[in-house]
C-alpha cells in the first residue's frame, strides 16, 4: 500500500482511488451495467437488483455478526430492496471479513453505492415507470455517510488498519462482481 499521506482526502479517497478499476468494472458489468441504458427491461433490472440485494444482506449480516456499528447499519436498505425484489436470493450471500477494518471497508462501499444510485434513479424512472424503485428512490443519508468516513479515518491513522480497509472494499466490489456472474449463469 502507498503511503496514505499521498492522497489528498486521507483514507477514504485512498481507498477509492485504490479500488477504482474494481469499482469501475461494475459499471461496464453486463448487468448491473445496464441500470442506466435507456431500453433496460423489467427482468434485467429485477436481476440487477437482485445482485445488488445479495451484497447488501451479506454485508448487514457481517455487521450483525461483528455486533458493530449499529448506525451504520444497512437494515433500511435491505428493506427496500425485499419491497422491490422480493425474498433475498439463493445465490451464496456469505461475505466473511477477517477483521472490523475489513467490514469497514465493506460498510464504504454498501454506504457509497448510494451515490451510484443517483446515477441510474432517473433512468430506471422514465425507462420503467411501472416497476417499484423503493430502492433507488432512497437517498444517501448524509449524517451516515459523514460518520462512517470519520470513523475509517481515525481507524486508518494506522497504516495496517487502513490496509485491512482497503482489502474490505476490494473483497466487496469482487464479490459485487462474483454474484453478478452467477446470476448471469442461472438466468
Amino acid at each position: 500500500m502507498t503511503e496514505l499521506t499521498l492522497v489528498r482526502g486521507g483514507v477514504r479517497a485512498h481507498i477509492a482511488l485504490t479500488t477504482r478499476d474494481l469499482h469501475e468494472a461494475l459499471h461496464h458489468d453486463p448487468v448491473l451495467g445496464r441500470l442506466t441504458a435507456p431500453d433496460i427491461t423489467p427482468r434485467c433490472y429485477q436481476t440487477a437488483l437482485r445482485v445488488l440485494q445479495c451484497f447488501y444482506e451479506a454485508v448487514e449480516k457481517a455487521r450483525r455478526r461483528a455486533g458493530a456499528w449499529p448506525d451504520l447499519s444497512l437494515q433500511s436498505v435491505c428493506a427496500h430492496l425485499l419491497t422491490d425484489v422480493g425474498p433475498p436470493c439463493a445465490v451464496e450471500t456469505e461475505l466473511r471479513f477477517d477483521t472490523e477494518e475489513a467490514l469497514l471497508g465493506g460498510l464504504y462501499v454498501a454506504h457509497g453505492a448510494s451515490f451510484g444510485r443517483s446515477s441510474f434513479r432517473a433512468n430506471i424512472a422514465q425507462a420503467l415507470p411501472g416497476v417499484s424503485q423503493a430502492f433507488i428512490s432512497e437517498r444517501l443519508d448524509k449524517e451516515t455517510w459523514r460518520s462512517l468516513v470519520a470513523l475509517m479515518e481515525r481507524r486508518g491513522r494506522d497504516t495496517a488498519a487502513a490496509e485491512r480497509m482497503e482489502q474490505g472494499a476490494a473483497q466487496s466490489f469482487a464479490f459485487v462482481a462474483a454474484v453478478s456472474a452467477r446470476m448471469r449463469a442461472e438466468t
